[in-house]
């Protein structure tokens, strides 16, 4: 009896203490992105006639360390962190992929290029116009106004020119791109005060990035001070006034709670998408690995961009909403006299040896 007594006493403690720890759960913070549901991950899986349980079988141990500049919030973690999963589930836990976010081991994404040619850095998922430094071509992707949409850009990166792109990247800098198939959406303007013709600008401090083909672009617009600050320092920077505005995607500026003192979205977009992201690796850790390792991370890889594409394009629709709820007004824009004002942009880019002569021509020649 006092046996059965001593049970029945144990087990309501434990019943009550696993109601405290389950009231005491907390919510994600307000910056957190939308969850995602199965049905991009359903539809990225979707024709993959991969054999995890065959290829784990013969795939080696391998530690791959991923570095990024954007903080765990952010769709481009969401992402890291959906490969990584990917290729250990692929190779039976064989294949660990350890993600280094908010710039841990390189605190912009030019750092992070520089890690994984120099072997420091074994592989990172950036966007292109970061490597423009290494392969100066890289330029003629973010073009003002060159593609409709991001479509449009993937389509173009499969073509000869940009392959040899990734080809000279591979061979002379030791950065091997094993997947190219995901793109941004659309770059908004983010500002205190609406942007809604090229006058506007007049007196607005943008943080804009440092590749001549945006400083030369908002230069167009009119803006006439621009700051070069990582993303990591920007939401300091714009409290104390060290800039106005700047301009990004919409996952991009939710996650690092830019839109807390920017509350206008200008729909302003001469880089009509986020730029081409890239899967990179350094080539010698590439090399290491045996064939099965390398088709595990390269099914990994097609995967996660299929996965991407789709989580996009469902965040950017949900923080529109939610960003409206916390008091960001969008603003439409007649897009013409921005698109004037930069139409003498590729020319000019194309004299100063931003990129090859005769590239912008190639490559506008796949779109039609």
């Amino acid at each position: 009896m006092r046996g059965r007594k001593r049970w029945s006493v144990a087990f309501s403690l434990i019943f009550l203490m696993t109601i405290l720890v389950a009231c005491g759960t907390q919510a994600q913070p307000s910056s957190s992105l939308p969850e995602s549901d199965n049905s991009a991950s359903e539809t990225a899986n979707s024709g993959t006639d991969s054999n995890p349980t065959a290829a784990a079988n013969q795939v080696e141990k391998v530690t791959i360390r991923l570095a990024h500049q954007f903080n765990t919030a952010a769709l481009r973690h969401e992402i890291a962190q959906k490969f990584a999963d990917l290729a250990s589930e692929r190779s039976g836990g064989n294949i660990k992929v350890e993600i280094y976010p908010s710039g841990q081991l390189a605190t912009n994404a030019t750092d992070a290029f520089k890690g994984v040619s120099s072997g420091t850095i074994d592989m990172t998922i950036e966007a292109t116009v970061w490597l423009t430094g290494f392969v100066k071509d890289f330029n003629v992707l973010d073009a003002p106004y060159l593609f409709k949409d991001k479509t449009e850009l993937i389509k173009v990166a499969k073509e000869e020119p940009v392959q040899e792109m990734f080809d000279t990247l591979e061979k002379e800098f030791h950065i091997k791109v094993i997947n190219s198939d995901y793109a941004r959406g659309p770059r908004l303007v983010w500002t205190k005060e609406p942007i809604e013709k090229p006058e506007d600008f007049k007196d607005v401090k943008m943080r804009i990035p440092s590749a001549p083909l945006f400083q030369e672009t908002y230069k167009s617009f009119g803006v006439s001070q621009m700051v070069a600050i990582p993303i990591t320092e920007a939401y300091q920077a714009l409290a104390q006034g060290i800039a106005d505005g700047t301009e990004g995607p919409l996952d991009t500026i939710y996650s690092a709670k830019l839109h807390e003192i920017l509350q206008y979205g200008n729909r302003i977009t001469p880089m009509s998408t986020g730029g081409l992201i890239i899967f990179a690796i350094n080539e010698a850790k590439w090399s290491s690995l045996s064939e099965q390792a390398q088709e595990i991370l390269l099914e990994s890889a097609t995967e996660t961009a299929a996965y991407a594409n789709e989580r996009d394009e469902a965040v950017d629709k949900e923080l529109e909403h939610t960003m409206q709820q916390e008091g960001v007004t969008f603003v439409d824009i007649d897009q013409s006299p921005f698109i004037e004002l930069t139409s003498h942009v590729p020319a000019k880019m194309e004299e100063a040896g931003i990129w090859s002569k005769g590239l912008y021509e190639e490559i506008k020649g796949f779109l039609q």
